[in-house]
């Protein structure tokens, strides 16, 4: 029984990384387009 706990919890601990790394790229995903799409937007405006 002890094994299977000591072989869970690895797994549970990267599943929990994973998410946590998944949760910040989206959020810089987010910031980075949103920062991309201002830069377009002023060079847009630029070549006006």
């Amino acid at each position: 029984m002890i094994k299977l706990e000591v072989l869970l919890l690895p797994t549970f601990l990267l599943s929990a990384a994973r998410r946590s790394v998944t949760n910040t790229i989206q959020k810089g995903d987010t910031l980075v387009s949103k920062m991309a799409n201002l830069a377009l937007l002023d060079h847009t405006l630029l070549l006006q």
